[in-house]
């Protein structure tokens, strides 16, 4: 688990928005920079209220090292095994080769739009974000 801390800014239901306190030369470095919810031109965080904390409450907020990996994974990786795999079941339909590309780019799309409309929803969504796990006076 990766650990940051910092000031909570502003409580919406269970989640904080928090201004990180200090530098994470980890995360700065990391090459999915970003998609695990940390801002780091703002130095801001969303991050769900596990302990109960109030604005300008420090918290300390865990960040799973995992989710960077599963999301660039699903952006990345699985778009492009959808490409290929109707790419080839199209060229074996016996469409032309322009046909089948284009067709198979349109199934990429679709999974694009699939993943935004999914990123939309609240159980989804939650299943990524830091955990607010402690706070100090």
């Amino acid at each position: 688990m990766i650990t940051l801390r910092g000031k909570v800014l502003s409580v919406k239901g269970d989640l904080l928005e928090v201004e990180l306190q200090e530098n994470n030369e980890i995360c700065k470095s990391c090459h999915a920079r970003g998609l695990c919810g940390v801002n780091y031109e703002k130095r801001r965080i969303q991050a769900k209220n596990k302990c109960d904390a109030q604005k300008n409450s420090i918290v300390t907020i865990k960040l799973n090292p995992s989710n960077p990996l599963k999301l660039a994974f699903i952006f990345y990786i699985v778009p492009l095994i959808i490409f290929f795999i109707l790419y080839l079941l199209f060229t074996k339909l016996n469409l032309s080769l322009q046909c089948a590309f284009i067709c198979a780019l349109i199934g990429f799309a679709v999974f694009y739009v699939v993943i935004f409309f999914a990123g939309k929803n609240r159980r989804i969504y939650d299943k990524f974000l830091p955990i607010a796990v402690e706070k100090q006076n």
